[in-house]
């Protein structure tokens, strides 16, 4: 779906420097409010609009733009979205306005907030994206509307399917390393994530006593204190294949990309690509949103570390803030380590307690800069293996 994500973004010359213009496909326009019924009717005009939908009051945009739109005989209706009205019908009835009305369309609302959820839930409806994909959508053109937690959620339960994952979370003692099956309980396809080598033999035996078909052996990012399983694995499950970002420039039978999917059965995993800790690193979100894997990206109370393997304090920040931060504050965090005990968190959690990322930009930098931690004991040997998704000799 990567040709319905870009949104292109510029000032027009119609607007103040507040305001805002997004032209996605060149069938929709976002905007918020305009400075004038003049600078309107302009934009009308320039853009060859052909329909109109308001989703806040009239009071809100400003002054009558139906009746300018009802002068240049451009269809137009109005639908109302505000935080006391976010229900199935709202949803319906948004949705049915955007296919209805002739394109190109300008959606408007006084903030661009409601439009852009208006066009993201449309969009999310006729591509048929899961939640994950959609709140993608709107990550990567900044939708304002992901500030609000009650319009994400609303979202969220309008699109994609309801994930019914069968779940395991399994631990490495030596590396305090997480391990996860996921598997679909309708065709008992399976993935597993971040395997360690030294514990294949536990993965294997709990793969096969749940009754799953292993199909992808997938790895957040090359590790650096522990050795994949993914090659020992795939010998046990020929039918396997491994998986890892192309960004990290290792080698897998599937090498995936930002907001592409992993499928197995009627279930889903959408990439994220998150650098930061490594340039490679991606998290995998599962498709109604509830639960993202973070790999070393985003820790309990912490993050990855970003002082080797091409790692980066600015770009990990910015990959959890405005990533990883966009997502519902529900949304479960399971992290590739763990070093006291804990064994998930959430969104909302890490936003309001972690104690590096509620700091601003520059002293997360500075923090990030100082940590003075010692290289990974297995460093030497884990990255060449790693980088090989764990079939490696000497």
């Amino acid at each position: 779906n990567a040709e319905y994500m870009g949104v292109a973004h510029g000032k027009q010359g119609l607007m103040s420097t507040e305001e805002l213009q997004l032209c996605v496909e060149n069938d929709f326009w976002v905007t918020d409010k305009f400075a004038s019924t003049e600078s309107f009717s302009r934009f009308l005009e320039e853009k060859n609009i052909k329909g109109y939908l308001a989703v806040c009051r009239d009071t809100e945009v400003g002054f009558d733009s139906f009746g300018v739109c009802n002068t240049k005989s451009v269809p137009n209706r109005y639908q109302l979205i505000e935080s006391s009205n976010l229900s199935d019908t709202v949803a319906e009835n948004v949705k049915a306005a955007i296919l209805e009305l002739p394109k190109p369309l300008l959606i408007q609302c006084a903030s661009g907030r409601r439009a852009g959820l208006a066009l993201t839930m449309f969009l999310a409806a006729s591509r048929r994206w899961t939640a994950a994909q959609a709140l993608q959508f709107a990550a990567r053109n900044e939708f304002s509307f992901l500030c609000s937690n009650p319009m994400k959620r609303w979202l969220a339960t309008q699109v994609g399917g309801h994930s019914n994952i069968l779940f395991r979370q399994l631990f490495d003692k030596e590396s305090s390393t997480y391990t996860y099956i996921l598997g679909d309980k309708a065709t008992r396809e399976a993935v597993i994530i971040d395997p360690v080598v030294e514990l294949v033999a536990r993965d294997t035996q709990m793969v096969k006593e749940m009754g799953l078909k292993l199909k992808y052996c997938i790895n957040t990012h090359v590790h650096a204190d522990h050795i994949t399983g993914t090659g020992l694995l795939k010998e046990q499950f020929p039918e396997c294949q491994s998986v890892i970002s192309a960004a990290s420039g290792a080698k897998a039978d599937v090498l995936i990309a930002d907001g592409e999917m992993v499928e197995f059965g009627t279930e889903s995993l959408t990439v994220w690509a998150t650098p930061g800790h490594t340039n490679g690193c991606v998290c995998y979100v599962v498709k109604d949103g509830s639960m993202v894997f973070t790999g070393d990206t985003l820790l309990i109370r912490g993050c990855g570390r970003t002082d080797f393997q091409s790692g980066s304090a600015s770009t990990l920040y910015d990959s959890i803030h405005k990533k990883l931060f966009t997502l519902c504050d529900e949304t479960i965090v399971y992290p590739a380590h763990d070093y006291n005990g804990r064994t998930a968190s959430t969104i909302g959690e890490e936003k309001t307690y972690n104690p590096r990322l509620t700091k601003s930009k520059e002293d997360f930098i500075d923090i990030m800069n100082n940590l003075n931690l010692p290289m990974p004991k297995k460093l030497d040997q884990a990255v060449p293996a790693n980088m090989m998704c764990g079939v490696y000799s000497t």
